[in-house]
Parts: C-alpha cells; structure tokens; sequence
C-alpha cells in the first residue's frame, strides 16, 4: 500500500468541498488561523479564522464581487463599506445580503486523502 508523505497524517487542514470550486483545494489549518483571512481571488472565495473556527463565504454575491477587509472581528466590504459579523451575517451598509457559506471540511490530512 502506497502511503502519501505530503504532510504529516494528523496534520489539520482546511479542504475546499463546495461545488462553486472546479477542483479540490486544500489549506492547512494553523496557516489560516495564523492570517485570520485567506482569500483565493481565482475560485471567488475568502476563508475567515476566528478563534480556533475557520469559516467560508464566497465573494460573488449576487451581482456584487466582494473584496473583504477582516477589521475588529468584522468582514468590511472595500468598495461598499458593507459590514458582516464573522458568521456572514450582514451588519450594515449597502449590500443588504448575508453572505453565502462555503462547504469547507476540517479533518485531518490521512482522512482527507483516503475520502
């Protein structure tokens, strides 16, 4: 049997599940939480670390493509100065949306290679 050496089998990493992203993507946990926010411009989407919880939003919202700022525990869009709690929940501001979830998984490297 062929035993993957990529990272180490407990290391805690972020994978991309949602169906908005073409191919299968992968974070490793203590990065993003150590950046508080990731954004991948390509596949339109933001990861957000609060605490030891990483969570997803895409940044195509409706017809709006969001640019976030993270600031005092708030995701502040640049161009509307809307603002989101770090769940996506909308706040204030012009764009009177929740933000849409991203299917993230967090687990470990050896469960997401074998699954």
């Amino acid at each position: 049997m062929h035993q993957d050496k990529t990272f180490p089998s407990r290391t805690h990493i972020i994978g991309i599940i949602d169906n908005s992203v073409p191919q299968a993507l992968v974070y490793l946990k203590k990065e993003v939480l150590l950046k508080k926010m990731l954004e991948n411009k390509d596949d339109k989407f933001v990861l957000i670390a609060s605490g030891t919880t990483v969570s997803g939003f895409r940044t195509k919202l409706k017809k709006y493509d969001l640019s976030l700022d993270l600031r005092d525990n708030k995701l502040i869009g640049k161009s509307s100065g809307t603002e989101w709690d770090v769940r996506g929940k909308y706040l204030k501001g012009k764009i009177e949306l929740n933000l849409i979830p991203l299917a993230i998984s967090d687990e470990y490297w050896f469960s997401w290679k074998i699954f």
